[in-house]
């Protein structure tokens, strides 16, 4: 069995993202954000050719 990605949901992505690629030598994707669904993400990759790590927001409604 091979796992191809795995999500987390973070408050903020950009930290999230800038911890990965500074401490794990991580290359993010571009940004995606669905405006419909006030959605963001990255998928970030590793050199290793390992599973995708992707990287969610999804703003607080109040």
């Amino acid at each position: 069995m091979r796992i191809n990605h795995i999500a987390l949901w973070a408050d903020n992505i950009e930290c999230l993202k800038d911890f990965y690629v500074h401490y794990f030598n991580a290359i993010a994707g571009e940004k995606y954000h669905n405006l419909s669904k006030n959605f963001m993400s990255y998928f970030l990759t590793f050199s290793d050719g390992g599973a995708r790590f992707g990287n969610n927001e999804q703003p607080k409604r109040y």
